[in-house]
């Protein structure tokens, strides 16, 4: 999201077509201002110069665990709740992680395949937390 914030909004508003939806969401956890900055300020940057139809907005979430999947994400932000064996679309949600969006961005307008990943490197016993990718 830092690194490439408007290849997620591009990205996005692919995935908002196939699906039909009006509304996108980016959710990012309050223990990333940064990213959550940086992804703010490109969309506000891109709506006043690129048209489309529908909304996009950044969403800021309690950092807690777990919050991660699916189910609690759309519970968290559009405070609907999956059924129990039920699929996020059962709500009217789709959810895609950032990797994902990115990498429909890098095929769609690049021609990139995906070969390749962002993988985090972290903890208490790493010397150099890091994004590489892989």
């Amino acid at each position: 999201m830092k690194n490439y914030p408007l290849h997620i909004i591009k990205g996005l508003i692919q995935v908002m077509k196939a699906v039909n939806a009006k509304d996108g969401v980016i959710a990012i956890e309050n223990n990333k201002p940064t990213a959550y900055k940086t992804m703010t300020e490109a969309l506000a940057e891109f709506t006043k110069t690129n048209k489309f139809d529908g909304t996009i907005k950044v969403v800021s979430l309690e950092t807690k665990y777990p919050q991660g999947d699916e189910k609690r994400l759309i519970n968290a932000i559009l405070n609907r709740e999956v059924p129990s064996g039920g699929l996020p679309m059962d709500v009217g949600a789709v959810v895609s992680n950032i990797s994902t969006v990115n990498a429909i961005y890098e095929a769609l307008f690049m021609g990139k395949p995906l070969y390749e990943r962002i993988l985090t490197v972290t903890g208490r016993t790493v010397k150099n937390p890091q994004n590489m990718r892989v």
